[in-house]
């Protein structure tokens, strides 16, 4: 590469690295008469639960429940209910009780990120909304169905039948009376059994949710009374219908749990705060580090270095904003922390390699290509197995470790790319630019 092109490639590379650093760290007012705000990449980052505020919740299992043989299905459902209601950033876990010797559940809720916020900026929470929905997603009960030919009838029907219901959902409010109404359509196997009682005279049917009877079955029904084989049924409020949905949707639960303790818990919310705090001022203590060192053992080393690394941290800030569903944890904040380190190996990986190349004999031409010959295999055979630990990490985890293992396996494979790549790309442009190469990079013969 000649002196010129270096110049103009490193000067291009210098503007666009500057360039990113300014959109990803500094705010400022946009638009016309500044009224807007530009937030920078870094402030359209999503927080996840560990990094703010968290609302806390301690569910039990009622003493006279039965308990749960698979624990993971209870965590589905709730988990699926959460998602429904429009809560996606939260954590759920099972808790082993030592005076009960049964599971709870843990649920951990971001409380800046969750739809009962009123105003974003302010955070004020309603929490009472919140309770409510928390006890929605706990809801105990699955629908039950009694039919007969006689008011409040005691005989289950479909029961041979694994879906009665094709669909559910909430049909807005009657004007005439006020109520919410709820529309519950049946599939074709359970109307057609229904159709066998009104074949029988009018049928009486009796509709249980848990403990709740939405229809008690104490008036007569034709089946002129069905639209489309759907039943409306009215409640008082939005709220409690949507509720009835979420259950009947979500199959319901045969375990009654309760709400045994909820906490607003900033405390803890601004300790993990503060963890990822200084997990941050590590990374960049161990890059300043890294490159303090590689400038003083390797001299030019240390731009090369510096320019790889940069590269590597603002390419790994960006995956927060360009990969769904990775957000800014405590977990995926250590994951970015050991994924530098392995940048900063492979770069020591290779520094070494050349080292040894010139040491031996060869010119620095020839040292920096044997050099990158043979640090290729021992830095791209440790990003291979970081990829794996963090895809297996991926797989058999959840909550935080979930997070450092996606942060740790993408911020592994960029790893492997600044080490092989970026670096490479440096040292070519630096070489021109450097009058005396062999002590631009500190190369030493071996004494003889």
């Amino acid at each position: 590469m000649k002196k010129g092109t270096s110049i103009t490639l490193l000067t291009i590379i210098s503007a666009f690295l500057a360039f990113l650093m300014f959109v990803t760290f500094v705010r400022f007012p946009v638009g016309y008469n500044k009224v807007g705000n530009y937030p920078g990449i870094l402030g359209a980052i999503e927080l996840g639960y560990g990094m703010e505020e968290n609302i806390s919740y301690t569910l039990e299992l009622d003493i006279d429940s039965d308990t749960p043989e698979d624990m993971n299905e209870v965590l589905d459902i709730f988990g699926y209910r959460l998602q429904k209601l429009g809560y996606k950033d939260y954590s759920l876990k099972a808790v082993k009780n030592t005076d009960s010797n049964v599971y709870d559940v843990r649920l951990d809720i971001n409380a800046n990120k969750t739809k009962y916020i009123s105003d974003y900026k302010e955070a004020q929470y309603d929490l009472a909304t919140l309770d409510f929905d928390i006890n929605s997603v706990i809801a105990y009960g699955k629908l039950e169905f009694y039919g007969g030919t006689s008011s409040n009838p005691q005989d289950k029907i479909f029961t041979d039948l694994a879906k009665p219901i094709e669909s559910v959902k909430y049909s807005g409010v009657d004007s005439s009376t006020g109520s919410h109404i709820v529309a519950i359509q049946f599939s074709k196997k359970a109307f057609a059994e229904m159709q066998e009682i009104f074949d029988e005279g009018d049928l009486y049917l009796t509709i249980k949710l848990g403990n709740d009877t939405l229809l008690d079955g104490s008036e007569a029904l034709n089946e002129g009374y069905f639209q489309n084989r759907a039943i409306a049924m009215t409640t008082d409020s939005e709220a409690t219908a949507r509720r009835m949905v979420l259950q009947i949707e979500s199959g319901g639960i045969d375990y009654e749990y309760v709400i045994a303790d909820s906490s607003t818990s900033m405390i803890g919310g601004q300790t993990n705060g503060k963890i990822a705090l200084l997990s941050v001022i590590a990374i960049a203590v161990v890059l300043v580090l890294a490159v303090a060192v590689f400038a003083i053992l390797y001299k030019g080393f240390g731009l090369v270095s510096f320019m790889s690394l940069l590269s590597f941290i603002l390419l790994d800030v960006a995956m927060f904003i360009c990969i769904p569903g990775l957000k800014v944890t405590v977990g995926s904040v250590l994951g970015v922390l050991f994924a530098s380190v392995l940048a900063i190996d492979g770069l020591a990986i290779l520094v070494k390699r050349m080292s040894e190349e010139y040491a031996s004999g060869k010119v620095v031409k020839t040292t920096i290509r044997e050099g990158f010959r043979r640090s290729m295999v021992p830095t791209f055979t440790t990003g291979v197995i970081a990829g794996v630990v963090a895809l297996a990490l991926l797989f058999i985890t959840n909550g935080q470790l979930n997070g450092f293992a996606s942060a740790f396996g993408i911020g592994a494979v960029l790893a492997t790319i600044s080490s092989l790549l970026f670096s490479r790309l440096f040292i070519a442009i630096f070489l021109p630019l450097s009058k005396n190469k062999e002590n631009f990079f500190k190369f030493k013969r071996e004494d003889k």
